[in-house]
């Protein structure tokens, strides 16, 4: 019984710390390869309060949390994807508050076919 209440408190506590998060989700355009998000996934770890960074170059989506103290904005995701060498084509940021920002286009790019007969 003591492990249930354990583990109940735990799955509580890790719900609230996840709601206390704003949750980002950035369309890529241009990750071709696995170098590619995992070169965007260095460059987005070394930012401050940012954490779970997870980019996918099969569908063109990166993913990552981050404590709203830090306040950030569409505009510096652009920016900074920009900067890894990488254009930004959507944004969907889901604030801790239960707000909802979107910017351009919401869907997965997959990356170009390459190789015989392409």
């Amino acid at each position: 019984m003591k492990n249930l209440l354990f583990l109940a408190l735990l799955f509580i506590a890790a719900g609230a710390a996840q709601a206390q998060t704003d949750q980002f989700t950035v369309y890529v355009e241009g990750l071709t390869c696995p170098i590619c998000s995992g070169g965007l996934e260095t460059k987005f770890k070394a930012v401050k309060g940012i954490a779970q960074v997870k980019a996918d170059f099969k569908t063109g989506k990166m993913t990552f949390t981050m404590p709203p103290r830090y306040k950030m904005q569409m505009s510096e995701i652009k920016e900074r994807v920009a900067k890894a060498g990488y254009a930004a084509k959507g944004i969907l940021v889901r604030r801790s508050d239960g707000k909802t920002e979107k910017w351009g286009e919401l869907k997965s790019i997959a990356p170009p076919v390459t190789g015989p007969g392409s």
